[in-house]
């Protein structure tokens, strides 16, 4: 009790020196959300509906490239623009939707990017169709769950860190073969819950991207020094660099002479200290690590949030369809690398559990509906979100993909899968005769 009342007299002779740095950050914290609710409101949005043809006939790859042409909005915030502009990062939401038994596929944009997108696909599915279209969710009552319907909702997350990949389309049977019954397209599994949704059903999936910089590939760096055992690099003196980039020259000179794997010449040497890494300690399951981590961390990366809202007439919702749903997501786990686990689930316990699940419910599809950024700033609906929030456990659901991954789960499904029911271009269309005459 002495401590006590001696810490609470100490706070009490200081108070007056802390009061400004905390009145600081409630302002920063403010102001913050002041400026960047102007700057996102003068933003233009439009939901863009893609149909493809019948026969797609092109692999995930082709999603990959469509991905790497998203990334070039990214663009640079300096202080000004974040603190006075309130400029931030802007992000597509690229969305599968699932209603009675038919599958549409959507890329919510800031309509300034409305050229790109459509260049990016129509560069890589020509014979699509692309159209400004309402937004679906507007189609929905605000007052979902109510007596008539009920809803389930979840965010991903990662189960490792960023740099660990999840299993991507290159480990399914899709590439490189040719019978059509041998392949095995991710989205197959996926699209036959989808597909399999009866009359008053429906499935929202909402994946949010943005582009993200090389802070990633920094921390996915960092894991491969902690496994290969190598220290933190420290700043080199010039002679340092020098004989730094004789030694390289020398590494090649042997790789031509010896010959010798990337991985080998990388790790064996010395690192940035003079200290011998411990790569040929490893054991073959951890040389693949590092290998993965490396080959992942080296393609363009989005800053990812995933949604999956399964929403239902209350005489015909199935627990069995979101089980359906969580066993689509397993298929991209792998025991030694990453994988999905499901965080900010509609449900809750105990103290006031009614009350706690209807708001969970009602506020994840109101962040779906506004394709809000979890790492943005968090809208409190009402006065119940200030009052129970302490008792929600809500995790950071933003994570980095490369954009192998992505394409990964997110791609137009070809031939490889049969299930799908989804509106589809019958006929490519096409301009008039440029020889045609005039009246």
């Amino acid at each position: 009790m002495q401590a006590i009342g001696l810490a609470l007299s100490f706070l009490k002779d200081i108070w007056w020196i802390l009061a400004p740095f905390i009145l600081f950050l409630i302002f920063r914290s403010t102001w913050l959300v002041y400026v960047q609710s102007a700057y996102l409101s003068a933003i233009s949005w439009i939901l863009l509906e893609i149909k493809i043809p019948k026969e797609v006939g092109k692999p995930p790859q082709a999603m990959e490239q469509i991905f790497a042409g998203f990334h070039g909005i990214k663009s640079k915030i300096d202080i000004i623009d974040k603190y006075w502009i309130g400029k931030v990062q802007l992000w597509f939401s690229c969305e599968m939707v699932g209603r009675g038994g038919t599958i549409s596929f959507f890329i919510w944009t800031p309509a300034q990017f409305r050229n790109l997108v459509e260049a990016q696909v129509y560069a890589q599915y020509p014979e699509s169709e692309i159209r400004e279209v309402p937004d679906y969710t507007s189609a929905m009552p605000l007052d979902i769950p109510n007596s008539d319907t009920d809803l389930f909702g979840t965010e991903l997350a990662l189960a490792k860190d960023d740099g660990y990949p999840i299993r991507s389309y290159k480990e399914f049977a899709i590439e490189d073969i040719e019978e059509e019954t041998q392949k095995v397209d991710p989205l197959s599994a996926l699209a036959e819950v989808l597909s399999g949704l009866k009359e008053g059903e429906e499935i929202w999936i909402q994946y949010l991207v943005r582009p993200a910089g090389d802070e990633w590939k920094d921390a996915g760096q960092r894991i491969i020094d902690k496994l290969i055992g190598r220290k933190a690099k420290k700043k080199k003196s010039l002679l340092e660099e020098i004989m730094s980039e004789l030694g390289e020259y020398l590494g090649h000179f042997k790789q031509a002479i010896f010959g010798s794997s990337a991985s080998e010449e990388r790790y064996e040497k010395s690192d940035d200290n003079g200290d011998k890494t411990n790569w040929t300690n490893l054991t073959q399951g951890e040389k693949d690590i590092v290998n993965a981590i490396e080959n992942n961390i080296a393609k363009l990366g989005f800053d990812t949030a995933i949604r999956i809202l399964y929403i239902a007439k209350r005489d015909i919702f199935q627990q069995s369809t979101i089980a359906a749903l969580n066993g689509v997501y397993k298929q991209f786990n792998t025991q030694n690398m990453n994988g999905f686990k499901r965080v900010n689930l509609t449900g809750g316990a105990y103290i006031f559990k009614k009350t706690r699940e209807l708001q969970m419910k009602r506020n994840i599809q109101l962040r779906y509906r506004m394709r809000q950024k979890p790492d943005l700033w968090m809208y409190k609906f009402t006065p119940y979100d200030f009052l129970l929030s302490p008792l929600q456990k809500n995790e950071h659901a933003i994570f980095t993909l490369n954009i192998e991954e992505l394409a990964t789960i997110y791609h137009f499904p070809g031939g490889v899968v049969t299930t799908l029911s989804m509106p589809r271009v019958e006929a490519k269309k096409g301009g008039p005769p440029v020889n045609l005459p005039f009246a």
